[in-house]
């Protein structure tokens, strides 16, 4: 984003990285004690959604069918069928390619005057996610925009993502997208899964106490 932006510039995007290697530092692993349920893999999708597997990656995501995906060279562009949502999502391979993947979003999508909150973290299943939310102007448009960014820790590599939601719009789809970052889920084989379940504390037979 140009302008008073956040995120923009190679300082920004090195701070950054260094709130990503601190939580990566201190990821759980996929086959740790996180529940099947906490993490995702055994969540169904709905009828309106659309799978999004990323078989190199080990993880998926959803959006709902209406929206088109577009993907070139690890960059997933997802519009909402009202063009009133724009997502990006970009694959990277090490936490030092955030400012590089900032930069190269900068030149995609326009966004000037853009501001940001401070980051908050969270889990997403056995996802570290780490988030920040705006808004600014998107160019040549001049339409006013809510931005959320996050960065994930998938399987010990970042994914990018990045939402442009129209400021009139954002309330309606909102729940979209808390649907959409719901979604983001590793993915383990049927031995890895079997293993883990294997793993957790087998609960009380009730009947036999």
């Amino acid at each position: 984003m140009k302008g008073q932006v956040g995120f923009s510039g190679f300082h920004a995007g090195l701070a950054l990285v260094a709130l990503l290697l601190g939580v990566s530092l201190s990821a759980p692993s996929v086959a740790q004690d996180t529940p099947p349920k906490a993490r995702g893999e055994v969540v169904k999708l709905k009828p309106h959604q659309r799978e999004i597997l990323i078989k190199e990656r080990r993880f998926r995501f959803a959006v709902p069918k209406s929206w088109s995906v577009r993907e070139a060279q690890g960059i997933y562009t997802i519009t909402s069928d009202d063009h009133r949502v724009l997502m990006i999502t970009v694959l990277l391979d090490k936490p030092q390619e955030v400012p590089q993947a900032l930069a190269e979003l900068d030149k995609m999508v326009v966004i000037t005057g853009a501001e940001f909150s401070e980051p908050w973290n969270s889990l997403q299943g056995a996802i570290p996610v780490e988030y920040r939310a705006g808004a600014g102007t998107m160019q040549p448009s001049g339409r006013p925009v809510e931005l959320l960014m996050t960065v994930m820790n998938v399987v010990n590599r970042p994914v990018l993502t990045m939402f442009y939601v129209h400021k009139e719009a954002y309330k309606a789809k909102e729940p979209d997208i808390k649907e959409i970052l719901k979604s983001f889920a590793v993915v383990l084989t049927p031995r890895e899964l079997e293993e883990l379940r294997k793993s957790m504390p087998q609960r009380p037979d009730k009947a036999n106490p």
